[in-house]
């Protein structure tokens, strides 16, 4: 208590002041710079995003953002670093400029925690205010600091010092690049106006806009977060998340999303911990209440582990083993789920090329049908017959040899892969057991069972009477059935035969003409599988 009362005596010190520039100001920038190379790393750690503190007309602070900074500094867990998307002053005028100094500077040595500025586009009116920016808030206008495993990058794209507005210039995107590609794991970006919104020119129509998106995609980037619109928004372009978080203390108006209808003042608390797993949370202020209350949170960037499925078997050469459902016989691979849960495969990436792991992605349209139960597998269609259905991919497999590679929907893990030799007609290379380490060479594919439900009989007895064939064989303990396949060549070809009838061990049929090989499985057990 004693601590907020201390405070609340600073900010109303701040209100009596007249402001004058002095020669020995120290941009408020510049003071966070020093309070954050004395913070050592820990994790989890926690950053907060506000926007948009303009005050009203006539004053020099808003009262809003002041009881803002109150919540902020009464927070049991504080957070490492503030950083504010710009909209700090009226109209850029010294006596605001100077005033926001004094405010953040003191809030800064009363707390301890580093506050970080970028420029709005009420902070460039005339050429003095660029100065004004310099003195009291940053002699740059584009900076970025590194903490743990995350980097965050400010860049000014509302006006240049040569007067282009809402841009973000050449000489910007080349720093951008570099601060990206040499960044660590985590990249934030922060700036003013939305990249990606219709406004001052719309979105990607902004000069630099587009290759600024195109850079964060590149190297990356987990979100960027934007000011200016005097609302709360979230969306998802390319991987990358859009927030624009404006209401720490200017007018509010526009959209909420989420949460539905949210219309207060707020701010966000991101949480990233040393997996690189990141959270938000948006906490909101009722004017005349300083308790903070999160309104809802949102997981930015989870820690994708892979669901343990795999390439189980395949077929790069399918000459009659099985059709596909437009009576096709095509290249397929199947997916089993060893997971204890059900592993949705639409949305990953499955690739013949593992240097292009993003070749195609599977349809998430459609997740009743691209849902793995677990201990069931699923056949996709490697046919380039993609109008066909959300498992027909837009790849095939080479008889001579390829690669297979299954990835997550972000494309930064691989799931499971396989590189593989020179196949043969009608036989499967598949795992055995399941999702074993283990590899090898079906004579007679599986698709549609497991790879462990079969086994040979013992003691298969052959015999040939006018034209017809005649098995016999041992029971085999724990068949639930028997198959028979034929073929003219005793290492490829097999088919099964579903011309005879099965009676306990022994099968008949009328023998196909040039079969002189025959194969005898048991099934052991009934695998549902999913060839749809």
């Amino acid at each position: 208590m004693m601590k907020y009362l201390y405070f609340a005596l600073l900010i109303l010190i701040i209100f009596m002041i007249n402001p004058q520039k002095s020669d020995a100001i120290t941009p408020s920038n510049l003071k966070a710079d020093s309070l954050f190379s004395q913070i050592e790393v820990s994790y989890p750690f926690s950053f907060i995003v506000m926007g948009d503190c303009q005050p009203y007309y006539g004053q020099l602070l808003n009262q809003t953002f002041l009881e803002i900074l109150s919540q902020i500094a009464e927070l049991s867990d504080p957070p490492t670093f503030v950083i504010i998307c710009g909209d700090l002053t009226e109209y850029g005028s010294e006596e605001g400029y100077a005033a926001y100094n004094e405010c953040i500077s003191e809030w800064m040595n009363t707390t301890g925690i580093p506050f970080f500025s970028l420029p709005g586009n009420h902070e460039f009116y005339g050429s003095s205010s660029f100065e004004y920016y310099m003195t009291y808030v940053d002699p740059k206008f584009d900076y970025y600091f590194d903490y743990g495993n995350s980097r965050f990058i400010a860049i000014n794209n509302v006006q240049h010092p040569d007067q282009m507005y809402y841009h973000i210039n050449e000489t910007q995107l080349d720093s951008v690049g570099v601060w990206l590609s040499t960044a660590p794991e985590n990249k934030f970006a922060f700036n003013h106006v939305s990249i990606i919104r219709d406004h001052h020119g719309g979105g990607f129509v902004n000069t630099g806009y587009e290759e600024f998106h195109n850079s964060l995609c590149f190297y990356e980037a987990v979100a960027d977060f934007n000011g200016h619109h005097r609302d709360y928004y979230r969306h998802d372009l390319d991987g990358i998340y859009y927030f624009t978080t404006s209401g720490a203390g200017g007018d509010l108006g526009g959209i909420f999303y989420p949460p539905l209808s949210y219309d207060k003042h707020h701010w966000l608390l991101v949480t990233v911990d040393e997996s690189s797993n990141t959270f938000m949370e948006m906490f909101f202020y009722d004017v005349g209440h300083n308790a903070a209350a999160s309104v809802y949170d949102f997981q930015i960037k989870p820690l994708q582990i892979p669901p343990e499925i795999y390439i189980n078997e395949f077929m790069a050469s399918n000459g009659g083993t099985i059709a596909d459902p437009q009576g096709d016989y095509d290249d397929w691979i199947e997916i089993y789920n060893a997971d204890i849960c059900p592993v949705n495969i639409g949305g990953m990436y499955i690739t013949d090329d593992l240097s292009d792991p993003a070749k195609w992605k599977i349809p998430d349209t459609q997740p009743d049908s691209t849902t793995i139960q677990p201990g069931e597998s699923l056949l996709l269609w490697a046919d380039e017959d993609t109008e066909d259905g959300v498992l027909h991919l837009n790849i095939k497999l080479s008889v001579t040899g390829e690669e297979i590679g299954l990835y997550t929907d972000d494309l930064t893990s691989i799931i499971d892969s396989i590189v593989f030799g020179v196949q043969t007609t009608d036989i499967s290379f598949g795992r055995n057991p399941d999702g074993s380490e283990n590899w090898e060479c079906f004579v007679v594919p599986t698709p549609g069972y497991s790879n462990t439900g079969f086994e040979s009989p013992e003691n298969v007895i052959i015999n040939f009477d006018n034209g017809n064939i005649y098995l016999e064989w041992d029971n085999v303990n724990g068949a639930t059935s028997y198959k028979v396949y034929s073929s003219d060549d005793p290492y490829t070809g097999f088919v099964e035969d579903t011309s005879g009838t099965f009676v306990d061990e022994s099968w008949s049929a009328s023998a196909p003409v040039g079969n002189k090989f025959y194969y005898v499985i048991a099934i052991k057990e009934t695998f549902r599988f999913n060839v749809k």
